[in-house]
């Protein structure tokens, strides 16, 4: 993203997509689906699947027709796309977990600001605080 480009704006926009996407994984949560295998048996997509990375992507170019996006399962498929992380979002709906970080601003999960534990071993960094 150059600098021009309101970064605030770009966050507004892309939570309040995640919280639409959120939406439509519970609401198809409570039913069976069919599934593609992609790769391997391990690597698997939904309808659900698709249609959450549409619902993002036509947001974006909805509002940002200028930004490029690298989804699971297509991209922009243009060349050049800048691959540097301004923005991330992982939200379980189901669980009612968000994750959020913005470059240069810290990660955050429902809100409250997260970090690394430090540790360099696996089993003494979970629940570390």
């Amino acid at each position: 993203m150059s600098h021009s480009v309101d970064v605030e704006k770009c966050l507004e926009v892309a939570s309040n997509l995640v919280s639409e996407a959120g939406r439509l994984i519970a609401r198809n949560n409570e039913q069976r689906q069919d599934f593609v295998c992609k790769s391997n048996d391990i690597d698997l997509v939904t309808q659900t699947d698709k249609d959450v990375e549409q619902l993002l992507m036509d947001g974006i170019r909805r509002h940002f027709p200028e930004h490029k996006f690298i989804g699971e399962e297509e991209s922009s498929g243009e060349e050049g796309v800048n691959k540097v992380t301004e923005l991330g979002f992982v939200y379980n709906p189901i669980l009612e977990q968000r994750f959020t970080a913005r470059r240069g601003h810290g990660a955050f999960y429902n809100g409250r600001r997260i970090h690394v534990s430090g540790q360099k071993e696996l089993g003494q960094s979970a629940g570390h605080q």
